[in-house]
Formats: C-alpha cells, sequence, structure tokens
C-alpha cells in the first residue's frame, strides 16, 4: 500500500495493490523450518510462500518458526533432517 496514497486506501482492492509471489520468495512443503528461516534472513523478508508439487500450500512467517523453535525448546542445527531437539541448558549462579 505505501506506492498507493493514503487518501485511495478505502476504494483500493486487494488485485490493485497485490503484489505476484516470485519463486524467492517461495519453498517447497518438505524445506527444514530452519533452512526456511535463514532463507527469510538472507532474503530480508518476514514471510515465505509454502507451495508442494506447485500447488500453493500457505504462507510461513518468521514468527511461526520463533513460535515453533520456541514451543519445542530450541533446535539443534546438525543432520540431514534438522529435527533434532536441543535440551535447554540449565543455568548456574
Amino acid at each position: 500500500m505505501g506506492e498507493v496514497p493514503r487518501p485511495q486506501w478505502p476504494y483500493r482492492t486487494f488485485g490493485d495493490v497485490r503484489r505476484p509471489i516470485g519463486e524467492d520468495q517461495t519453498v517447497s512443503a518438505d524445506l527444514p523450518v530452519m533452512d526456511a528461516l535463514e532463507r527469510m534472513g538472507r532474503e530480508n523478508v518476514m514471510q515465505l510462500a509454502v507451495a508442494d508439487n506447485g500447488r500453493f500450500e500457505g504462507i510461513i512467517s518468521r514468527s511461526d518458526v520463533v513460535g515453533f523453535i520456541a514451543m519445542r525448546g530450541g533446535l539443534e542445527r546438525g543432520g540431514a533432517g534438522h529435527d533434532e531437539v536441543q535440551q535447554p541448558v540449565e543455568s548456574r549462579p
């Protein structure tokens, strides 16, 4: 909406302001979560479209990934699957 003057906002439709999703903003449904997060950082985007066999499946956002990591207790990088849960480190005085 940044390119549309504010007084025109109430009269614009989604079709007027949408941007097509490029391949650089699309990931496959089987991409590991941490790889998606790294890609968002590299591309400087807050979300990516998820596609499976060329079919749109949904959107994944940075906040989705952060919530997933928090729920799982943190993920450890490494290994092919990137799905091993890292055990929390106990704090010591």
